[in-house]
Order: structure tokens, then C-alpha cells, then sequence
């Protein structure tokens, strides 16, 4: 965006800003003794630190943006909140303050250039990371950003409590943007260009949540046009629109334009292998697995940091835009018809079908077609099978762009976790059970598997990582099937002793024959939740454990079978109890066979967890013939 049509807005402005002039909620830089003094939050005497205020402005006449945010910490535990990230344009400046009370007065402590770390997440926004300095329990922290741009997102609720939050939006005829509301909690003054909240508590995460973003109280905001005479300039205003930004881009478009010669020794390799005749999709499985051979550096990106792959295919490290884009040129040199499909992580939020913004997009992978049917692929994780997304993938829709068309794209291409568990034991006098443990994973069961021990050295950093998982475990050997073909089920066989599972009164013992399979703890604990559960893949788990018995040892009693169903075979559980001789044999199914739970089913699912674990708490009651 130009300096001179900055300009111009800016003198457009003088009056209209005159006219909605406001009182500011806080004063940078001029803290009070009794916010140094303030020692509890007054909504939640357990927070670490809080927002003492966080107002935001908006000037739409010069398109200008600036945001004071003061934060109080609290406890020791809250220092860490003196790393603060914020997002603006490329020309934003950043200031701020560290305020301490030493001996009755105030200290006062700026912020230095070189504690503000500048990074691109696309080529328009940019992420701020900022050291504050002298951060101790008692400080006030005051930080300003200012930018001429705007906002894409404003939060009136973070994860301390916010004592008082605003964004004021001065509107104007020449800027044009959408607004969007997100959250469940309400706000004290809510205008069309005037918000306000107050005693906002922190927002709190909960197993299986999508993304906080999705349910955090903030508001959107895109921009759709600017107008003004002799300047007009469209940004998001439609999918269409957002696409042509995109391939014009010049760290989308333009590098997907680019030579892509630097794989012409990948491309011959694989066509040497395989033939000039092999199927597109057997060429796009050898394309998908030499590029995971590129390291991913954990970068999570929409647009490549580097204009010119070649060197960073040389390097062999590269962010995940980078490598999802080297799987996009092999694929087009292997004459394989494949586009980018951008979208919103996760972590990130879902991406809204109706509201297009680019602000949201911050992934990007690859959609290869191949005879009518289409297949994504992300080859920025080395352990995820062909066919299959990683978990911060599967998030509603993204949209497959090109230079022809966008269309909307299922971020869910299948795939369920799934393993089967077999025990053989034998209970030894002392009470321990000794024999062999096999686990068989497939999909997602077998990718956690891999990426659970992929750090581990050798078999012995194995064993004592399951030590410490389970005390009372001893493995004496492994033998491990299938660890780095990630295309297969892998098998995992192990001989074990599990120390110390009957609990003996006189004679009778009590086994609790789960072994290592128990859910240990429900994970769905609040009362009553808000948020939907989403559990991302359908799950199924199989287990038998066949118990032998010592010659003095007999089954007295074994609990009832239980079947657990819920609406529409949502989620059922089986446990079967078997006792035939000195055999003990216990059948443990359970299945979740949909991925996502509203709020209303959330009763249900949650008492569901409580039956199992109900259930296999109860022991088999066994008598000791001495």
C-alpha cells in the first residue's frame, strides 16, 4: 500500500476523527501505585497474572491501527507472560514499558529494539515477538503496537482473566470490512463500532477442543475494499477474489510459477524406478515419500520463507509451505495434476465457509487428482502414511486454488485409529503376571505408535520410557515389526512382567485383569461444557487377556458383562468376563464411531467414559488354597 494514498486518507480524516473523538480507557505508559500495589485478581484469586486493560482503536479515514494492552503479573509462575506476541502489518512500531515498585517508588524500564523480533507469517502480516524486561512478580507491563493496516483479530477474552477489554472502530466511507463475533461470553457494551467488556474470566481449554480460536470471545475483522478518488483496490471480498491474490502472490503464485528444475534428478530417479508407464498413482506415492525425505524445520506456514526452492531442497530442511510446495512441482514434472489446498489449522481456528479471509489461512497442503478421485497429501511429516492427514490437518474445509478455479476441499480424507491388543499370562505365587503383550496398530494407532518412539535411540531408551508410564512393568524383551514402513500395520510383541496385580486378604485375592489397557481418568470432567467434542478420527480398541492361573488359585467370582451403547451407536464398549478351569479370559471393546459431539450429547459421552472406567475397577475375586 502506498505512502501517498496513506496520505491522502490521513488528510480525508481530520474532521470525521474530530467528530467520534473518545475518551481512551488507558494512557500508555502512565501506571498507578495501586495497580503496582494490586496483588490479586479480584474475579480469580488463582491467576497468575491478568489483563489490566487492553483497548484497541481503529481509524478507518488513515487506516490506522493501535493497541494498548496493560498486564498485571501476579506470581512468580506468571513472569513467562513478559514474552508477548502480537500480530501488525510490516511497518508497525512497537513500544513498552516495565513498571516495578522498589522501596515505595516506581521503576520504570523500556523496551529495546532488539527485544522485538520481527517474522512473515504471509506476505502482508507479521508476527511480533517481544522480551520485556525486569519482569517479576509485581510488575505492570504496558506494550503499544501501532500499524497502518487492520486487525484481524481482536480479543476481548485471553487465557488470564481481562479486567477491562474495548475496541473502538471509527468507521469510514473510503475503507470497507466485515465484522464477525465469536464467543459465548457476553459483553458489557456491544455497538456497531463500539465494544466493550469487563471481569471477562480466562478462557479455559478442554480435551478435544478443535482450537480455542473457534470459541474464545473476540472479534473478526476483515478487509474487503479500500475506494477513494482515484484508488480502488479489492482484497477478500469473495473466494474468487482471495484466489487471484493468492497465484498473484508473490511468495504463492509466483514461486509455484517458478522453474522447477532442481527436481529433475528426483523426477528421472522415480521414473526409472517405476517406469515411464506407471500408474499416476503409483508415481504420486514415490513423489509424496521423496519429498518427506526433506526435513521439516516446525514451522507451520501458508507461503514459503525462501523465493527460491532449489536451495532449500538442497539444505533438506525447509518449513511446511516449502515442502508441500517441492511436492507440487515433482508432481507437475511427473505430468500429475495436483493444486494447493490452503487452510486454517486447527490450533488456528476453524476456516469459515461463508466469510472469506485470508487472515485465516496460515497452512497449505497438496490435492493430487488422479482418475476422478482426489488425494491430499502433507509430506511435511515423515512418520504420516500416504492417504492420510496429520491431526492439526483435519479441520472442517479448505479450499483447492489454482490459476482456473477454487473450489471447496473435505480436510478429512478417512483414516480411524484402530489397534488390537492380545495378553498371555501366567500369575506366578507373588502375584505377578508374566508373558507376552502384542499390539497391532493400524492408521493412526500405528502413526502414534511411530511417532511415540521415533526419539528413542534404542530398546533400551523404550523400556524405560514404558518404566515410567507403568511402574509396575518390566519388559524383559521386544520385537518390534513394520517401525519405519509406514504404509503397514505395525506389530509390536513384547515379554513382560507386571509386578504385584492381586491384592491378597487371607484367601482371597483381587485381580484387576486390564493390565495396561485401563482408562486411567476420565477426560471429559466439567459439569456441563459449551464447546463441542471433537475427537478429530473415529477410534476403535480390542483387547483380550487370557490369564492362567496358579494350581492353588480358583475363580470365585467374576464381575457381570457389561454393553454400553450410546444414541444412534455413537460410542459403545463391551467387557465380557470368562472363567473356564485356571483360565481367566476378559474380552475389552470400545469404539467411538463418530468424530465430533455436540454440547447436548456431551452428558452422555461423558457418562459413557464413567461406565468403563466404573466397570474396570471391579475386580476378580479369586480363593487361595494354602
Amino acid at each position: 500500500m502506498s505512502k501517498h494514498f496513506l496520505i491522502t486518507l490521513t488528510l480525508l480524516s481530520a474532521l470525521a476523527v474530530s467528530l467520534f473523538a473518545a475518551k481512551d480507557p488507558i494512557r500508555f505508559g502512565n501506571v498507578s501505585k495501586e495497580e503496582l500495589k494490586q496483588d490479586v485478581c479480584p474475579i480469580d484469586s488463582s491467576a497468575e497474572a491478568m489483563v489490566l486493560c487492553n483497548y484497541g482503536e481503529f481509524r478507518g479515514d488513515d487506516f490506522s491501527f493501535v493497541q494498548t494492552r496493560r498486564l498485571k503479573i501476579l506470581k512468580k509462575d506468571g513472569t513467562n507472560r513478559g514474552n508477548i506476541f502480537v500480530y501488525g502489518a510490516d511497518n508497525a512500531n512497537v513500544r513498552g514499558f516495565t513498571f516495578n515498585l522498589v522501596d515505595g517508588k516506581v521503576e520504570k524500564t523500556r523496551l529495546k529494539n532488539k527485544s522485538v523480533f520481527r517474522e512473515r507469517v504471509t506476505s502482508h502480516r507479521y508476527r511480533y515477538r517481544i522480551a520485556m524486561p525486569n519482569v517479576k512478580k509485581g510488575s505492570v507491563v504496558d506494550v503499544e503496537i501501532r500499524y497502518n493496516g487492520l486487525p484481524s483479530n481482536f480479543y476481548f477474552q485471553e487465557d488470564i482473566p481481562v479486567m477491562h477489554s474495548e475496541l473502538m472502530i471509527y468507521p469510514s466511507q473510503y475503507v470497507d470490512f466485515r465484522q464477525n463475533f465469536v464467543g459465548f461470553e457476553p459483553l458489557e457494551t456491544s455497538e456497531p463500532n463500539h465494544f466493550v467488556a469487563k471481569n471477562m474470566p480466562a478462557f479455559k481449554e478442554e480435551p478435544y477442543i478443535t482450537s480455542r480460536e473457534n470459541y474464545i470471545t473476540k472479534m473478526e475483522l476483515d478487509l474487503l475494499k479500500i475506494s477513494f478518488p482515484g484508488h480502488y483496490e479489492s482484497f477478500t471480498t469473495d473466494w474468487k477474489a482471495l484466489r487471484k491474490r493468492l497465484m498473484e502472490a508473490e511468495y504463492f503464485g509466483q514461486i509455484l510459477r517458478r522453474s522447477n528444475g532442481y527436481l529433475s534428478d528426483l523426477e528421472e530417479k522415480i521414473s526409472k524406478e517405476l517406469g515411464e508407464d506407471a500408474p499416476d498413482l503409483e508415481k504420486t506415492k514415490a513423489a509424496y515419500e521423496a519429498i518427506k525425505k526433506v526435513k521439516w524445520n516446525g514451522d507451520i506456514s501458508l507461503t514459503p520463507n525462501h523465493n527460491m526452492l532449489g536451495s532449500v531442497f538442497k539444505d533438506g530442511t525447509g518449513n511446511s509451505a516449502e515442502i508441500n510446495f517441492m511436492l507440487l512441482h515433482l508432481l507437475e514434472r511427473l505430468d500429475i495434476k495436483a493444486s494447493p489446498v490452503v487452510m486454517s489449522t486447527r490450533s488456528h481456528g476453524i476456516l469459515n465457509p461463508f466469510f472469506p479471509s485470508l487472515d485465516k489461512l496460515n497452512y497449505v497442503i497438496v490435492c493430487a487428482n488422479i482418475d476422478g478421485k482426489n488425494h491430499l497429501m502433507d509430506p511435511s511429516d515423515e512418520l504420516m502414511p500416504f492417504g492420510m492427514l496429520p491431526n492439526r490437518c483435519i479441520n472442517g474445509k479448505g479450499r483447492l486454488v489454482n490459476e482456473e478455479k477454487t473450489i471447496s476441499v473435505n480436510l478429512n480424507p478417512g483414516g480411524k485409529e484402530k489397534s488390537v491388543v492380545v495378553y498371555n499370562l501366567k500369575m506366578t505365587p507373588e502375584g505377578h503376571l508374566k508373558g507376552t503383550r502384542g499390539f497391532q496398530g493400524t492408521e493412526y494407532a500405528a502413526y502414534k505408535f511411530r511417532k511415540r518412539f521415533r526419539r528413542h535411540n534404542n530398546e533400551d531408551d523404550i523400556k524405560k520410557s514404558l518404566k515410567e508410564d507403568y511402574p509396575n512393568l518390566e519388559v524383559d524383551s521386544m520385537d518390534i515389526s513394520n517401525l519405519k514402513e509406514t504404509d503397514k500395520s505395525l506389530k509390536a510383541n513384547y515379554e513382560i512382567n507386571l509386578k504385584n496385580q492381586v491384592t491378597v486378604m487371607d484367601t482371597l485375592g483381587f485381580l484387576n485383569p486390564f493390565c495396561l489397557e485401563k482408562i486411567a481418568d476420565n477426560p471429559f470432567k466439567v459439569k456441563d461444557r459449551k464447546y463441542p467434542v471433537d475427537f478429530a478420527y473415529k477410534r476403535s480398541k480390542s483387547v483380550v487377556v487370557r490369564i492362567q492361573l496358579p494350581e492353588n488359585a480358583s475363580i470365585s467370582e467374576i464381575p457381570q458383562p457389561q454393553k454400553i451403547i450410546l444414541p444412534g451407536n455413537s460410542a459403545a464398549a463391551t467387557i465380557l468376563y470368562q472363567g473356564a478351569g485356571n483360565i481367566l479370559t476378559v474380552q475389552y471393546q470400545m469404539q467411538i464411531n463418530k468424530t465430533m459431539f455436540l454440547p447436548e450429547e456431551y452428558p452422555y459421552l461423558q457418562k459413557f467414559y464413567d461406565e468403563i472406567i466404573k466397570k474396570q475397577e471391579e475386580p476378580v475375586v479369586l480363593t487361595f488354597n494354602y
